[in-house]
């Protein structure tokens, strides 16, 4: 599979995931927590739906995987601050 085909994985979803909530959106800290273990925990379950997200923008809408990867964090980011707003 061409690179900028291949489905973004997790541990890349995590990471930018992780990097947004340290250093842009520190706000989200209250609600994944502040420490690499609370990040990696409480990051698990939207990871995973990540995942499934950037497969399905990869393989049926034919996004590149920078594009899937954007777009899924992005997506992860929004949902979170909806939570936190309730």
């Amino acid at each position: 599979m061409p690179e900028d085909t291949a489905i973004p994985n997790g541990e890349e979803i995590r990471r930018r995931l992780k990097d947004l909530i340290m250093k842009e959106r520190k706000g989200l800290q209250k609600m994944f927590g502040d420490t690499e273990a609370e990040l990696d925990e409480g990051l698990t379950a939207p990871i995973k739906r990540g995942e499934e997200m950037a497969r399905k923008l990869v393989n049926k809408m034919g996004c590149n995987r920078m594009i899937a990867k954007e777009l899924t964090v992005l997506t992860l980011y929004d949902v979170a601050i909806l939570i936190g707003m309730f």
